[in-house]
């Protein structure tokens, strides 16, 4: 349940329940190209959930990667976050990210 545990709400703890998952896809390679994408979800049971608690996190994200020298590599990604929270207002954000990546 996103990293929550157990519900304290009440004068005995209780577990929340929850479901999720999430799959990731690359694509390639193309050349020295890949591309890859994926997307991830926990929802715990609201049953469980008390006033304030993180009631969804879903996420997505998607990138390109470049060889750009023999061992060396080039990342370029971009993801979505997104929270929902009981009886309050949930945020969300968006990152890039650019890496680069030298194996030896």
């Amino acid at each position: 349940g996103i990293a929550q545990g157990l519900s304290v709400g009440s004068t005995f703890a209780r577990e929340i329940h929850a479901q999720g998952g999430w799959a990731a896809l690359q694509f390639g390679p193309f050349g020295v190209t890949r591309l890859y994408a994926g997307s991830g979800f926990d929802i715990p049971g609201n049953a469980d959930l008390g006033k304030g608690a993180r009631s969804l996190n879903r996420s997505g994200w998607a990138g390109l990667s470049r060889e750009i020298a023999s061992g060396t590599t080039v990342d370029a990604e971009y993801s979505y976050f997104d929270t929902k929270i009981m009886d309050a207002a949930g945020g969300y954000g968006h990152r890039g990210q650019l890496t680069f990546v030298y194996g030896f």
